[in-house]
């Protein structure tokens, strides 16, 4: 069924790492009852976690039922404990808020399958529980509890059964009655019990593994044919009956040990002493008697030969209201929880919010919609594209393809297309000291007299352009330097000088020359522009006039 091949598990912890699991191999037959023992620390809990999926180990492999699981991805382990596993725990992890029915029937609906009333109440039946399907789990004592955390383990058909110290919740009485019915599975699952009791182990187990510091020191194994008069009183060889300690023996059991006495041909000696039982116990051990333990030989251990079709997974289902539920009981009982996490969701909604809305921002698609809300008829449009030193966008000419399709896609509008150049001059105020408001403009819009006609644009000062490297200047613009004193430039033979000249009205900007390089840089010839005119475009909307002042 199972093979574990040089399985390791390690945990880092402050103080170093812990070897949970040391190279362990062993090979699980299909049905029998295997208890694994240790002391707390040993690793038996994390190789029963290991082997039922629900912890990674570090080195070695798994096969199961043939099948190796290194590949295994955490869905896969989850199918694999959906479809062949039925686990039981000592705290039984029953949902308080189903009923015993719901309990068990949340293990078929796990498959993909419906849970009907005649199979709930059949498993129910198996582990005396008839008639309590509707009980809630308060209802119920502790050995009642681990019984229906059989049946829920049952109800599926699980090929293997694990239980985690299923009886250390319990009494001795109540302890045994849990044990008596997982043996009986055993005759055709394979059960796998983690233990501190060796007494039970030994009574109830077909197979003892013990385990200390993460490494396998003891595997062995039951002969287990013999003729069990009862749980207490059995025959475990031609002339021995073993009898524990505190058993009454019923009529039945008197009546069966006198069939067997009259076989005999010698006298009966009924004995207590620990030296005498311990010697008959090594003796029968070595001549491999009913009942008593012998190391597991791995040669004589049940191996089949699986087939691919032999491991099929069933993909776990949990319909959505039962997983609400489920989570919203858990949250009920712990308040603290509760709001932690209600304040957690709230402050996860808020940064998924933001993070969606930055995401999903699209700067030109939010300056195009605003546009166009603003039922603006005149704009500039401009084209950029990404810098090759990163970080920003440079301005790049539009062309008349690209301002044909955009009048095209948006006919109500009227725009005009931002050439690819910037210019920039410096303006200093009469006592030197230098002001830096919008000491550069970015980009030149072509102008003709259509164009001023088309747009109620009009001229304040010199003349429309008509050459190469004239340009005219907004009124706006203009405004921020009446009064001022500004630097501008004068190409030579030999260069340029640098002059200044007083602006006291629109027509002291005529024949000033401006430098188009944005950097500052000692400009060239082709560099400089002369301004010609002054264009009054009209008044700033009320909105943008704060921006203005």
């Amino acid at each position: 069924m199972i093979e574990l091949k040089n399985i390791s598990r390690r945990y880092v912890t402050k103080g170093g790492t812990i070897n949970a699991l040391d190279n362990v191999s062993l090979y699980l037959e299909n049905t029998g009852m295997v208890f694994i023992l240790g002391k707390s620390g040993s690793g038996k809990s994390t190789l029963l976690n290991v082997i039922g999926g629900l912890d990674k180990y570090d080195d070695g492999e798994i096969i199961i039922k043939g099948k190796g699981s290194s590949s295994f991805k955490n869905s896969d382990f989850d199918s694999y404990r959906n479809t062949f596993i039925g686990f039981i725990f000592q705290e039984y992890n029953i949902l308080e808020d189903f009923s015993v029915a719901k309990n068990i029937g949340l293990a078929l609906e796990l498959q993909g399958r419906g849970s009907s009333n005649e199979e709930v109440n059949k498993i129910l039946e198996t582990v005396d529980m008839k008639g309590l399907g509707d009980r809630k789990p308060n209802t119920l004592s502790g050995g009642q509890k681990q019984r229906v955390a059989i049946a829920r383990a049952l109800v599926k058909n699980p090929e293997i059964i694990m239980a985690d110290e299923p009886t250390g919740a319990l009494d001795s009485k109540t302890g045994k009655q849990v044990l008596d019915t997982l043996k009986k599975l055993s005759k055709d699952k394979l059960v796998i019990v983690v233990s501190h009791d060796r007494d039970f182990a030994e009574e109830y187990g077909s197979r003892i593994i013990e385990l200390a510091d993460g490494k396998i020191i003891s595997d062995v194994s039951k002969n287990d044919s013999g003729d069990f008069i009862d749980s207490n009183v059995r025959q475990i060889s031609d002339k021995t009956i073993s009898i524990k300690q505190g058993t009454k023996l019923s009529s039945e059991d008197v009546e069966k040990i006198n069939r067997f006495l009259s076989t005999q041909k010698s006298d009966l000696f009924l004995t207590t002493s620990e030296g005498v039982l311990k010697d008959v116990k090594i003796d029968l051990a070595n001549k491999g008697a009913v009942g008593e333990f012998k190391d597991t030989d791995d040669l004589e251990l049940n191996k089949i030969e699986y087939k691919a079709e032999d491991f099929k997974l069933i993909h776990s289902k949990l319909p959505l209201k039962h997983a609400f539920k489920m989570g919203a009981s858990g949250l009920k009982v712990k308040k603290i929880r509760l709001a932690f996490t209600i304040l957690l969701s709230v402050i996860a909604f808020a940064f998924f919010g933001v993070a969606d809305t930055i995401g999903n921002f699209q700067r030109h698609q939010v300056a195009t919609d605003l546009i166009i809300n603003e039922q603006v008829e005149n704009a500039l449009v401009a084209r950029y594209e990404p810098s090759p030193w990163g970080g920003y966008e440079e301005q790049k000419g539009i062309s008349e393809g690209d301002l044909q399709i955009i009048n095209e896609e948006y006919s109500d509008m009227n725009f005009l297309p931002v050439v690819e150049t910037s210019f920039r001059f410096n303006v200093m105020n009469v006592n030197g000291s230098i002001n830096y408001e919008a000491e550069q403009a970015y980009g030149l819009v072509p102008i003709d007299a259509k164009i001023l006609s088309d747009n109620d644009f009009t001229l304040v000062a010199g003349t429309i352009p008509s050459e190469t490297k004239q340009i005219a200047i907004s009124k706006h613009f203009a405004d921020q330097y009446i009064g001022k004193t500004i630097e501008t430039y004068s190409m030579t033979q030999w260069g340029y000088n640098t002059v200044t000249r007083s602006v006291d009205s629109y027509q002291d900007f005529i024949g000033v020359s401006v430098n188009s390089n944005s950097l500052l840089q000692n400009p060239g010839q082709d560099e400089l522009y002369t301004i010609i005119g002054v264009i009054d475009s009209g008044s700033i909307p009320s909105e943008y006039m704060g921006i203005s002042n």
